[in-house]
């Protein structure tokens, strides 16, 4: 636990504002050499940051570049061990999206390709056609961050269906919980298509061009 010296809170002129919520920001200049950041919570100031929403995009770009380099028999590789196959990782994030937006914002869900049969506990992937599932996730991608921007503009947290706070802190978080998501998924697929029997080689040349994108 770190203790904080009443006497090195930073005094002087008001405090300055976060610039993404309306906060105020209290510095502390620890002994240990610690710069810490305590915030006073007066309300949320909708904006969407912009390294948020490039983030956002590039997330997309190599959810295409994955797809991309996909055969319809990847979609079959699995551990052997009664783990989920490729396409039911990929299952899940389609219906991740599109099942969210239902719930938080069902305008933006409709007109969905729908690539997914069943609800959360029971699913199959219904389309097998990698390039058509990128335009899925494409689209889907797209109405997320409609249905954020328009939050935001409103100035209104989403509906919050099963009472646990779910994006009430910022809708933004939505596009955040959507990256985090992905970047799990996407780390089993390839740890997939490595034991489904794709070179070291292989495996480099899918990589690369989807950490490029990260690096731009």
């Amino acid at each position: 636990m770190i203790r904080i010296p009443l006497n090195s809170c930073t005094v002087g002129k008001a405090p300055p504002v976060h610039p993404y919520r309306r906060i105020r920001i209290f510095s502390y200049s620890h002994p240990l050499g610690l710069n810490l950041v305590v915030s006073d919570s007066i309300g949320i100031q909708m904006t969407l940051p912009d390294l948020l929403l490039e983030a956002y995009r590039r997330n997309g770009r190599v959810n295409a570049a994955l797809l991309s380099a996909l055969t319809p028999a990847d979609f079959d590789l699995s551990d052997g061990r009664g783990g989920w196959t490729v396409g039911r990782h990929l299952g899940h994030l389609a219906l991740f999206r599109v099942g969210w937006l239902g719930l938080i914002s069902p305008a933006d869900a409709q007109g969905l390709p729908e690539v997914v049969e069943g609800d959360w506990q029971n699913f199959a992937l219904t389309e097998r056609d990698p390039a058509r599932l990128a335009e899925a996730f494409r689209l889907s991608d797209e109405a997320a961050l409609r249905a954020v921007q328009s939050a935001v503009a409103e100035g209104r947290t989403f509906p919050d269906p099963y009472g646990e706070g779910t994006y009430q802190a910022h809708p933004a978080h939505f596009l955040q919980h959507i990256i985090v998501h992905d970047s799990h998924h996407r780390g089993q697929v390839m740890s997939l298509l490595r034991q489904g029997g794709r070179s070291a080689e292989q495996m480099e040349q899918l990589d690369s061009p989807m950490w490029a994108i990260w690096r731009e």
